[in-house]
């Protein structure tokens, strides 16, 4: 059976590195503030670290957040736009208000204004783009604040502009973490996060969609061009690392255009570069076992082996959660004369 040693090595010790500083990305979520501060919208956990992407609708409106927090608390928030929002000038502005908050500033008259003290933010122009590596994306920071809560209760925060608006994130907490089920939906997010950005879906989509064409394609000649014959574990693997190659021309795509945006080489891109590795090298593997599995019988060494690509790939973002569950199907798959006893 296919012999799969050779490439473990790298990609065990890029996932470990995967892994290791994973603690510096951030939960997306999606969806505007309320339109009032009996409206606002609540922030769960708010010492966790989350981005809402969402629109503002322009002048007149303004977007309410909610969270509860603990005296001691650490209030971490910032303000962001997509590099084009940015360069046309947008630039909204916050206020937080909250209990024993102190306020020096006159209070914005567009701002519903809760019965507590409060702190304006006010966005500063940008000097230079932000890279993040775990979308990748590109964006300017405009306004934030650290500073720890002063007394238990209800903080609001209220973003708003005089402008005609815009797309912006707001980002709150610092302490990273995810859950199982934000960690394997934040592949999905971030297609969404590349739309915010003003990216066309035809253009998000185009890379993966060529990659996959191109790596089932590939496949399929290897085996017409073989004495096996088709089934139904080379199709769940052919689909399974076409998919994960797909994945990965997504997410090299996003970091070639984002490196280009930013106009020079980012350190942080070397973790770009191994969330776009792995799943191509996994990619790679599946298709090659999906190639030498066809017709003869599967090894429990092959089935651990394509489980263990399965859990790889669930790790790295990979195919978006479809591939590694089509990979982990098909190992528990019967061999066709199996079937037939």
């Amino acid at each position: 059976m296919a012999r799969l040693g050779y490439p473990y090595l790298a990609l065990t010790v890029m996932l470990i590195a995967l892994v290791a500083t994973s603690v510096v990305a951030h939960v997306p979520l999606f969806g505007g503030g309320g339109g009032g501060l009996n409206e606002a919208r609540e922030v769960d956990d708010p010492t966790k670290s989350w981005v809402i992407y969402t629109t503002y609708d322009g002048p007149g409106h303004v977007d309410y957040y909610r969270m509860s927090l603990k005296e001691g608390d650490l209030i971490s928030l910032g303000l962001i736009v997509p590099a084009s929002e940015g360069d046309r000038g947008f630039a909204p502005d916050i206020v937080l208000m909250g209990p024993g908050l102190e306020h020096d500033d006159a209070f914005p008259s567009q701002v519903q204004r809760a019965d507590e003290g409060y702190i304006v933010i006010g966005s500063e122009e940008p000097s230079h783009l932000m890279y993040e590596p775990f979308s990748p994306s590109t964006f300017y920071e405009m306004a934030g604040i650290e500073i720890t809560a002063p007394a238990d209760g209800d903080y609001y925060v209220a973003v708003y502009d005089d402008s005609d608006g815009g797309e912006y994130g707001l980002v709150v907490g610092k302490r990273e973490s995810f859950t199982l089920s934000e960690w394997l939906t934040t592949p999905f997010s971030l297609l969404t996060v590349y739309r915010w950005e003003g990216q066309q879906w035809w253009a998000i989509l185009l890379p993966g969609t060529v990659a996959f064409l191109i790596g089932f394609s590939a496949s399929s000649l290897g085996l017409r061009g073989s004495e096996r014959r088709m089934d139904a574990r080379w199709l769940l693997l052919a689909l399974s690392g076409s998919l994960m190659i797909a994945s990965a021309a997504t997410f090299g795509f996003q970091t070639a255009s984002k490196l280009l945006q930013v106009g020079e080489l980012e350190p942080a891109a070397a973790l770009s570069v191994a969330f776009t590795l792995v799943p191509l090298l996994l990619g790679i593997v599946t298709l090659r076992m999906a190639h030498r599995a066809t017709g003869v019988a599967f090894s429990p060494r092959s089935r651990l082996a394509l489980l263990a690509v399965a859990a790889l790939g669930l790790l790295s973002w990979s195919g978006w959660v479809i591939g590694p569950v089509l990979a982990a199907v098909a190992a528990f798959l019967p061999d066709q004369r199996e079937g037939r006893r």
